[in-house]
């Protein structure tokens, strides 16, 4: 069958205009319905909504990974529960690369959910195999805690406040949330303990979907449920740590 090369690239042409529209309205689409979530999400918490454009700001956070457009954070989320004060955040990172003379952006979203707690050094708490490139996470490993047991790595550069802080309760906790092999990574850091919402973990009763990256995808972005769920094991981690273990002593 003989195909008129002008009808090709006609047809061709008509494709591409009409997939135009798709792509434009399609991530508005997307962002509007993640704002109406977010929205209803927080009218039933009893929470307030902040984005990094505007002109307010949680009372507590630490934001390890900026965002691109409107640093500290695209958007967050704080309320109270069980006597906690939570905050659940986006950020976005992009990468950049260039293949055949043509630069290609790519947006990241980095969901985060943390609880208050009192200032401490920083200990990082996570599965022994997770592959670890940082130097400096990695010259600031911790061996000897009862981590080692339940196959978690610990690291922190106060290696004294680190052992009072890692103990059996501590990391049964943590590692009492693992599926499949998988344990979130826990981080206690300027005033906070966070982790992310959407882990490959068993965390709100139902079993979240593996995702090939640390960063995820739009469809992943945000969910209550999980949200809460990781609430709830953030706040029973800390429930298990004894009040005198904030209670370092300062030196003169």
């Amino acid at each position: 069958m003989n195909i008129d090369p002008w009808h090709l690239l006609i047809g061709m042409w008509v494709f591409v205009l009409a997939m135009f529209p798709i792509a434009y309205v399609y991530p508005r689409w997307r962002e509007a319905r993640l704002r109406h979530a977010r929205a209803q999400f927080t009218q039933q918490v009893g929470g307030l909504q902040h984005y990094g454009d505007g002109g307010t700001r949680p009372r507590f956070g630490y934001f390890p990974d900026q965002d691109h457009y409107t640093p500290p954070f695209y958007w967050a989320i704080e309320f109270s529960r069980s006597g906690h004060y939570v905050l659940t955040f986006e950020s976005r990172t992009v990468t950049k690369t260039v293949s055949g003379g043509k630069t290609r952006h790519k947006t990241w979203y980095w969901p985060f959910v943390e609880v208050m707690i009192p200032h401490c050094p920083c200990v990082r708490i996570g599965p022994a195999n997770t592959f670890i490139t940082d130097r400096t996470l990695k010259a600031q490993m911790i061996s000897g805690t009862p981590a080692d047991e339940f196959g978690l790595y610990v690291s922190s550069p106060d290696e004294a406040f680190a052992r009072t802080l890692v103990t059996r309760r501590l990391v049964t906790a943590i590692a009492g949330r693992a599926e499949n092999g998988r344990t979130p990574t826990v981080v206690f850091q300027e005033g906070t303990i966070r982790t992310t919402p959407f882990s490959p973990t068993r965390l709100d009763g139902q079993t979240a979907r593996e995702v090939p990256s640390p960063a995820f995808t739009p469809k992943k972005r945000f969910n209550g449920r999980n949200v809460l769920g990781t609430a709830d094991f953030l706040i029973e981690i800390v429930r298990s740590i004894p009040p005198r273990t904030w209670r370092r002593e300062v030196p003169p």
